[in-house]
């Protein structure tokens, strides 16, 4: 799917913009919507937006605070971006749906709503400072149509209402293009990169963030709850355990060339970690499951 969405960025002139514009504004309501309001909602549920922002924050300050004592420049603020966020959509959703059937994924869902909000957030600022203003941010998070899909879900899944057997129908397919043009716009993001830039300290200090750091995090939290706290679930472990593990976001190309940031250095980074994710995923829960 990113190959194919290379190919037709690269020779088939593609729009990413287009193509960006119908999955967040069209797929992902519905695909957000149908998931929270058909799951059962519990405290330990409701918690795990919470804990992603909370590990998020976490990633992204500590990482931020690490890259500034080796970059001097914006590269530091690249880095504190990319460590807030990953792809937890496009690339999250089928491994989820790989280990627990489809009326599940509402809780998936739910759970990396805490990470979209910490892309608009802390990650804008990272990257932008003094360019974004917390103003700036809260305005595009209040422009983020996920926020809204998740709240009607919300409302939905309490008034007791049964949803219409043709919707989970329609539901499913919408999930479907959800993830399949999801993946191919990682494919249109690096199609109009001209070059790529592979340092290796700047690729070095995400892929271990990513891969190292954001994992050791999530079985930190999980075993702080196995033995102490005991709020969740083998459920929501998992979800802490999947957005805890999947490669960069591709949103970062796009942010990185918006405002010309080392736009190379970060497609470079998405692309790579994208491939190791591809062996490491399967791996990792092979022997963590």
């Amino acid at each position: 799917m990113i190959a194919m969405g290379y190919i037709g960025g690269k020779y088939l002139n593609i729009s990413r913009t287009d193509i960006a514009t119908v999955v967040i504004y069209l797929f992902v309501p519905v695909v957000f919507f149908g998931a929270v309001a058909t799951t059962p909602l519990t405290p330990q549920y409701l918690a795990l937006p919470f804990v992603a922002l909370f590990m998020s924050a976490i990633m992204a300050f500590s990482v931020f605070a690490l890259a500034g004592k080796i970059y001097q420049d914006s590269q530091k603020n690249l880095i504190g971006m990319a460590a807030c966020t990953a792809n937890t959509g496009y690339f999250g959703m089928p491994i989820f749906l790989a280990l627990y059937p489809e009326t599940h994924v509402g809780v998936y869902l739910l759970a990396i709503l805490g990470i979209t909000i910490s892309e608009s957030t802390i990650g804008y600022y990272l990257l932008a400072r003094g360019n974004f203003t917390v103003r700036d941010s809260l305005i595009k998070l209040a422009r983020m149509p996920t926020i809204y899909a998740v709240a009607a879900g919300l409302m939905f899944n309490l008034s007791g209402f049964t949803m219409p057997e043709i919707f989970m129908e329609t539901h499913a397919k919408f999930r479907g293009g959800y993830i399949i043009l999801g993946m191919m716009m990682i494919g249109l993001g690096l199609s109009g990169i001209q070059h790529f830039i592979f340092g290796k300290r700047f690729l070095s200090l995400l892929l271990i963030q990513k891969f190292i750091g954001w994992p050791l995090l999530a079985f930190a939290i999980i075993a702080l709850d196995r033995h102490t706290l005991q709020l969740f679930d083998d459920l929501a472990r998992t979800c802490i355990l999947i957005f805890s593990t999947v490669p960069l976001a591709a949103n970062t190309v796009a942010f990185a060339t918006t405002l010309n940031i080392h736009p190379e250095k970060a497609a470079a980074a998405v692309m790579l970690s994208t491939l190791v994710a591809l062996v490491y995923i399967p791996l990792f829960y092979a022997i963590a499951l």
